[in-house]
């Protein structure tokens, strides 16, 4: 009987070292200038549909208090900038835990596109910040560079170009011909022009003659 109560002993420490639960609290600080930390930065865990909230302190720290072994996601909500979430992994054996933040990304790493990158937890959990919250659309300086995207100025840019460049790359002696031969064509097109606005005149007189003699007959 004796040595049955005491294997009925063991077994029921046994059972009960199973369902022990290890709870581990965590401690983390946000890295930020103190010109520019946000005092009270909500810092949120939920553990089977309980939230367990805590708050960063002046200094930058922050406890999350007896999170039981296993995997947890902690979320960050500040107004000014953007914390990633952390992943935590506490180990159900020894209670040590490693961390995780997770960082939004466009590169396809993984079918959540995300990137889950190490960080340290000695002393504590270290997070920094992805990037401070943009609000407003900043004002792009002026660049004068901008004005030669623009067509119309390539346009004019290239036309003014060949005007003086053309001059050069072409022999004078040509130019000179070039040139008579341009007043010679314009001389034969004045002479042909005038040469059509005399047979108009004659047309006109004759129009003025009959019209008389119409007006008579009637």
């Amino acid at each position: 009987k004796l040595f049955n109560i005491l294997c009925l002993c063991v077994l029921i420490c046994f059972v009960a070292a199973q369902d022990e639960v290890i709870y581990k609290d965590i401690t983390g600080r946000l890295h930020i200038s103190k010109e520019e930390l946000e005092i009270g930065v909500r810092v949120a865990v939920n553990i089977n549909g309980d939230d367990r909230v805590s708050y960063v302190k002046a200094d930058g720290t922050f406890t999350l208090y007896e999170l039981p072994a296993g995997t947890h996601y902690i979320d960050f909500y500040s107004v000014n900038y953007l914390i990633p979430q952390i992943r935590i992994d506490i180990s159900p054996k020894t209670g040590k835990y490693r961390a995780f933040a997770i960082i939004p990304s466009t590169n396809g790493q993984d079918s959540y596109g995300v990137t889950q990158t190490p960080i340290s937890v000695v002393p504590t959990l270290n997070i920094k910040p992805i990037s401070k919250n943009e609000y407003f659309e900043r004002e792009e300086p002026f660049d004068p560079f901008s004005m030669l995207k623009n067509p119309m100025a390539i346009t004019l840019i290239v036309g003014l170009g060949i005007a003086l460049l053309a001059p050069k790359l072409v022999d004078p002696e040509q130019m000179k011909e070039l040139q008579a031969s341009m007043s010679q064509s314009e001389s034969e097109m004045k002479s042909m022009m005038s040469g059509f606005g005399l047979d108009g005149n004659k047309a006109v007189e004759n129009k003025n003659q009959v019209n008389p003699q119409v007006k008579k007959k009637q």
